[in-house]
């Protein structure tokens, strides 16, 4: 039996200590793995680094010391271990850790709360899908007419992107609308659409003046910042 006492000769004192660092009056580090465990004796640490790392506890006299179980081999380390030594120490590893510490518990989820699904690419299929619909006329539900020229679009984008062109056909329903605009320049018209489908178009310096009036006439967002008060354009 063993008194205690301010003297403690080095045999007293464990030989965990030479492979562990103690953190905190509650919790040690495995100087070999980085393993935080929590600390109440020795105990769960011996077992720890005899499974792990080859070494069993012994006693000796009121201490204890920690021997190889091969007295000529050296210990073997995580780094120099095989793919299937890790993983099967591994396994002990978390083994080790729920004798010491008792089950993991799952941790309670309220099954009222809701979860936020998002597809970052939303925005981006949306926008390449419409302008492929455009240039393949699929699914397209209205017309304009310029000077004997047709492009055919979508109702929705057109009534999405002007509050005019969405008031003329919400007035005028039909499956496939015919808007007649022989007050605009065709070019005009097609880049107004392409800029609708896309949110921006290329316009050369010359043409831009027209562009921006037909833009205005047609109140197009982006491009006008006023409402329509008539039909002016649109028959």
């Amino acid at each position: 039996m063993c008194c205690a006492g301010s003297d403690v000769s080095p045999s007293m004192v464990s030989d965990v200590w030479k492979f562990c660092t103690r953190l905190s009056s509650t919790n040690v580090m495995c100087n070999q793995c980085g393993r935080v465990m929590s600390y109440h004796g020795t105990t769960n640490l011996r077992v720890h680094i005899g499974r792990h790392f080859g070494l069993r506890p012994e006693r000796n006299g009121c201490g204890r010391t920690l021997k190889e179980k091969n007295q000529t081999a050296t210990t073997a380390f995580v780094g120099e271990l095989t793919a299937e030594e890790t993983r099967s120490r591994l396994v002990t590893y978390d083994s080790v850790a729920e004798e010491a510490t008792g089950p993991r518990e799952a941790p309670h989820v309220d099954p009222s709360l809701e979860v936020c699904l998002r597809w970052f690419k939303h925005h981006t299929n949306l926008h390449s899908l419409f302008v492929a619909m455009l240039r393949d006329e699929e699914f397209v539900d209205v017309s304009l007419a310029i000077s004997g020229k047709l492009i055919k679009c979508h109702k929705v984008i057109l009534s999405a992107c002007s509050p005019y062109l969405d008031k003329v056909l919400r007035e005028n329903p039909c499956r496939h609308s015919l808007l007649i605009m022989n007050d605009f320049r065709f070019s005009d018209v097609e880049k107004l659409v392409s800029f609708m489908y896309r949110g921006e178009v290329c316009v050369s310096q010359d043409d831009l003046p027209m562009l921006l009036a037909a833009a205005e006439a047609l109140s197009i967002k982006g491009l006008s910042t006023k409402l329509p008060t008539d039909c002016n354009g649109v028959n």
